[in-house]
Formats: C-alpha cells, sequence, structure tokens
C-alpha cells in the first residue's frame, strides 16, 4: 500500500512541478519546498504524515530535479531546432547545409559571411524574421503579446550570445545543463550552511568564495564538496538506474566533477 501511495505521490508531484511551469534554476533551489507544497493536501486530508510528507520529498527532490532537467533541456533543443530554421532560411540554405557547416566548426557569423552578411546583420534579420511570425500569432489570437516579446527577446540574446561560437546550438545546451548543475550545488551548500539561497548568492557577490564562507561555519572543504556533489551523485544514480550510464561512467563523472567543485569554491564570483 505504501509503496503504491509513494508512485502515486510522485506522478502527482512532477505532474504539478513540470505543468506549473517551474524553472530549471527552481527545481535545484525549491525543490523540497515545493514538493511539500504539493503534498499539503494528501497531509491535511490523512493521507500522509507529515514525517511522511518529508522522508517523500526528500527522496523525490533528486528525482523530480532530473526530470525537469531534462524537460527543460529537450524544450530548449527544440527552441533551438526552430531558431536553426529561421537562421538557414534568413541565409537562404538549407537547414541541412546549415547543419553540416556548423557539425564541421563553422560559426553563424563565419556561415553568414559566405553567404554575403555578417553575425550582426544576420542576428537583426533573424530577429526581425521571427518578429513577423509572432506578430502573427499574436494577432490570430494564438499568442498574447507579453509572450511574443518574451521570446523575441530571448532569441536576440542567445543569437547575440552564440554567432561567433564555432558549435552554437550545442554551446546553448552545455550552458543550460552548466547553469542547472550550479545551481544544483549552490542550493545544496546554502542548507548545509543553513542559509537561504537568495541570502548566499549575496554574500558571494559581494566578493567571498564558498569555502571562506563555509570556514566562517566551522565547515571544512571535504564536507562542502561532499555537499555541493550530492545533488549530482543523486543524478548519476537514477541515471546509473535507468539504464543511461553504467557505473563506471558515473563514477568518472563524479570524480571530474570533484576535481572542478574543489577549485570553484575557491574562486570568487565574476572574480
Amino acid at each position: 500500500m505504501w509503496r503504491t501511495v509513494k508512485l502515486g505521490v510522485a506522478i502527482l508531484v512532477i505532474t504539478a512541478l513540470v505543468m506549473g511551469g517551474i524553472a530549471f534554476a527552481q527545481a535545484d533551489e525549491e525543490t523540497p519546498g515545493r514538493i511539500l507544497e504539493e503534498l499539503t493536501l494528501l497531509v491535511e486530508d490523512g493521507t500522509l504524515t507529515r514525517a511522511q510528507a518529508d522522508a517523500v520529498a526528500e527522496q523525490l527532490a533528486p528525482f523530480v530535479r532530473a526530470v525537469v532537467s531534462r524537460f527543460e533541456t529537450d524544450r530548449l533543443r527544440h527552441r533551438l531546432g526552430r531558431l536553426a530554421a529561421e537562421t538557414a532560411e534568413v541565409l537562404g540554405i538549407s537547414r541541412e547545409r546549415l547543419a553540416e557547416q556548423l557539425a564541421a566548426g563553422s560559426s553563424l557569423a563565419e556561415i553568414a559571411a559566405a553567404e554575403g552578411t555578417n553575425g550582426e546583420q544576420l542576428v537583426a534579420d533573424v530577429v526581425e524574421h521571427l518578429a513577423a511570425h509572432l506578430d502573427v500569432l499574436v494577432t490570430s489570437g494564438r499568442l498574447e503579446q507579453e509572450r511574443a516579446e518574451e521570446i523575441l527577446g530571448n532569441t536576440e540574446r542567445i543569437l547575440k550570445d552564440l554567432v561567433d561560437q564555432p558549435h552554437p546550438f550545442r554551446t546553448a545546451v552545455r550552458d543550460r545543463r552548466n547553469a542547472v548543475a550550479r545551481s544544483a550545488g549552490l542550493a545544496a551548500a546554502a542548507d548545509l550552511l543553513d542559509i537561504p539561497v537568495a541570502e548566499l548568492r549575496e554574500v558571494l557577490s559581494s566578493g567571498r568564495d564558498l569555502a571562506s564562507v563555509a570556514a566562517d561555519r566551522g565547515i571544512g572543504e571535504d564536507e562542502l564538496i561532499s555537499a555541493i556533489l550530492d545533488p549530482l551523485e543523486a543524478a548519476l544514480g537514477t541515471a546509473v538506474r535507468s539504464g543511461r550510464i553504467s557505473e563506471e561512467k558515473a563514477a568518472e563523472l563524479l570524480e571530474r566533477a570533484a576535481g572542478r567543485v574543489a577549485e570553484a569554491i575557491h574562486r570568487v564570483p565574476g572574480g
């Protein structure tokens, strides 16, 4: 019976968080609290005790983070695919040709130059081209104006960031994954230090590094590194159990991450 309840709770929580539009950063920093919010009704109607809800939230948090992260990554890939189609159309070439040149290591700016334009103009043309499509959707009532402006702004920002880079769309996906990992690590560190995430961000932005903040609270580097790696270790465990990666690969990734974290805790943000 308890296993059935836990399965039902897992489905309820994941569906609520994903369909509710939880952002990837929230998926790392606020997951346990968000899960408890979704479990409140089950506690109030007696399906779960508060202790059971706390236990479920703790156990489900890594899994929910992984699901939401994959959902966000898939959504990003879909958006980048649409962006690639817009870019190819503006350049007057096929998506296949664009993909071949990107795979060969050419940047969007270099491809644009070969087609008689430049990176800056390409960004402007793609944004203008997309704006025309969005205007049609807004006029027909299929898209709200505020959402259209958000899409347009995000597209322009992404293109400006990526136009001069080789393998730009692959870079965008990698950057998203890195942002998720950093957010998860910061949330784990904040939990260990018993500091709200927002407060910890503020402390770090004042010129402190994470190791010194932890030292002030009597927490050593090994304990700090272990806490930061906990979300990744949990995510890798989920990946191993689902058969997506081997135990050996998981161990390799965790060891590599440990080295990066050992350096990062001494780094001043923005420094």
